[in-house]
């Protein structure tokens, strides 16, 4: 939660005994511009700190750059299309007289020292460092590096949170400011899209009802833009699909409807790459073979209201799953004439689609989400059996590694990660066909550290 600044108040000049005017105060000095720690989500870097002055200037690399969004505790820069991998020193000056900060941040693959164990191992930090704390604002006596570690003890691992009120399979999961929204869905074979839209805030494990979704619909599409949740097609009962594309407002509360997608389907999958939202294959009839329309990509561009072809998935099939790590698409699994283990990886700047390491074993119907630059799949099934573990993809390796058994083994239920690194696995088909509301989630490592070192 931001910390509110007080306001300052206009400083009255009262009269003294003798009728004079009392000498005026002199100013408070501003705030200083303190960066207490950096992420970058696709295309954008966010800065979280003490004090961003609405007129702060920042560089990253030396080149200024300007930001979309100026909050008091928060700035929002788009990175340059020409900054590759790599650690950058970002520097915020702001306020008069001008104070300034400066902090290092690693974006992409590149950085400090990177891992050369196994999939998944972490890069080591330089040494000297005296402090681990929990906090980026250091102790007295002590100065942030700008560098964190992820601890490998700690609580982790799959636990069970507060089941959802409505007891769904397909629905579509995302995370905004520390609410996830399960949106849609279907309670049996039946298919019929529901419109229920219920949020969980993850900080005190309660879910609470939300305006319902204009569009019923069970497998759709599922984005978060600028904030803003974008749902697309999916079905609206058993063999009904939908271009229907509706825009939910957290801070309001409220749904928008915005243009159709061109090729309704009855599953899609989404990925949002630099504020454009990817579109990704899926079948036009369960009465057409398993891959008709499968390959099909769209892109919508918020800024337009308008939808452009991409190039197309190489390997149709359906029940597949999307990340992005990196402002690379992943999509993954899926079925074809059978249970796929494929893994093709799509770069929007030069719209193509190349091989990666498939997955370990054939999958299909299972959600996934991004943690720390590695991939999670988790749920799913194969052509015989429920899958019961989380499988990890290491793009910088490009290879799998095994995960933890999932507690309640799903098939099709939502997915998605939260900014602090957690897997959720929502609702979903159990054993022997049962839909379940469970929540279940999963942290793949410890907790976080800021290094600190002694001034």
């Amino acid at each position: 939660m931001d910390r509110v600044l007080p306001i300052a108040l206009p400083l009255l000049l009262l009269a003294s005994c003798q009728g004079q005017a009392a000498p005026p105060k002199a100013a408070a000095a501003p705030p200083k511009t303190v960066i207490s720690s950096a992420r970058v989500q696709g295309g954008t870097l966010v800065l979280s700190g003490t004090y961003f002055a609405p007129e702060s200037t920042v560089s990253i690399a030396g080149a200024i750059v300007k930001p979309t969004s100026t909050r008091p505790q928060e700035l929002t820069i788009p990175l340059a299309e020409t900054l590759g991998p790599g650690t950058y020193l970002v520097t915020v000056t702001g306020a008069t007289p001008a104070t300034s900060d400066s902090f290092s941040v690693t974006i992409g693959a590149a950085g400090p020292p990177g891992p050369s164990g196994p999939p998944g191992s972490s890069a080591t930090f330089p040494t000297g460092y005296s402090i681990l704390g929990e906090s980026p604002t250091p102790p007295k006596g002590f100065s942030f590096t700008g560098y964190t570690v992820i601890s490998q003890g700690g609580s982790i691992g799959w636990t069970l949170k507060a089941p959802m009120p409505t007891a769904r399979f397909g629905v579509s999961a995302a995370v905004v400011q520390g609410v996830l929204y399960a949106i849609g869905g279907s309670k049996d074979d039946g298919l019929q899209g529901l419109q229920t839209v219920e949020a969980y805030d993850i900080a005190t494990d309660t879910w609470a009802a939300k305006a319902p979704m204009p569009t019923g619909r069970s497998g759709a599409g599922i984005g978060v833009l600028n904030g803003l949740i974008y749902v697309v097609g999916g079905t609206l009962s058993k063999d009904t699909p939908t271009g229907a594309f509706e825009v939910y407002d957290p801070a309001t509360n409220k749904w928008t409807a915005k243009a159709a997608i061109p090729l309704p389907k009855k599953g899609v999958e989404t990925a949002v790459v630099k504020d454009v939202l990817y579109v990704i294959g899926e079948f036009a009839s369960f009465a057409s073979p398993s891959g008709s329309g499968a390959p099909v990509v769209e892109a919508y561009d918020p800024a337009t209201d308008a939808w452009a072809p991409k190039a197309a998935l190489p390997t149709a099939r359906t029940n597949f799953s999307v990340g992005v790590v990196n402002n690379m698409l992943y999509a993954i699994g899926g079925s074809a004439d059978g249970t796929l283990a494929a893994s093709e990886a799509y770069d929007p700047v030069t719209n193509a689609w190349v091989a990666k390491a498939p997955m370990p074993a054939p999958r299909k119907g299972f959600a996934v989400g991004v943690i720390n630059g590695i991939l999670y799949a988790a749920g799913g099934r194969s052509d015989a059996d429920l899958a019961g573990s989380a499988v990890s993809y290491d793009p910088m390796h490009d290879s799998w590694s095994p995960g933890l058994a999932v507690p309640i083994p799903v098939d099709g239920a939502g997915g998605c990660a939260s900014d602090e690194g957690v897997l959720y696995l929502v609702g979903g088909t159990a054993q022997g066909g049962k839909v379940v509301a469970g929540l279940q989630a999963f942290t793949p490592s410890g907790p976080r550290y800021y290094i600190h070192r002694s001034q």
